[in-house]
């Protein structure tokens, strides 16, 4: 299972732990209101350090991506630049062909 499938599982139990505690807090269960606060907490900060930790996978994904799916994000790809105001409008009035 990958950190970021797992990051995931994370945040939402922590989530649905968040909705009890807010659910519980309101009828005067406050033992089981906090704890179920505490331990969403901890979801949500263990959430976050498996996110940041694969961090780097995401941007090795992005690169390893097929070229006509990915956005120029390499420095050495180039976009496609125009030179000058001439030549851009030269380009706009023209359509494709």
């Amino acid at each position: 299972m990958s950190n970021e499938r797992l990051a995931m599982i994370f945040f939402n139990i922590g989530l649905i732990l968040t909705l009890i505690s807010m659910a519980l807090g309101p009828i005067q269960i406050t033992n089981w209101a906090l704890t179920t606060g505490v331990v969403a907490c901890f979801f949500a900060i263990a959430s976050l350090c498996l996110a940041f930790l694969s961090w780097d996978e995401w941007v090795q994904q992005d690169r390893t991506a097929h070229p006509a799916q990915r956005q120029y994000t390499d420095q050495n790809e180039s976009v496609p630049e125009i030179q000058d105001d001439e030549q851009a409008c030269a380009q706009v009035s023209q359509p494709n062909k």
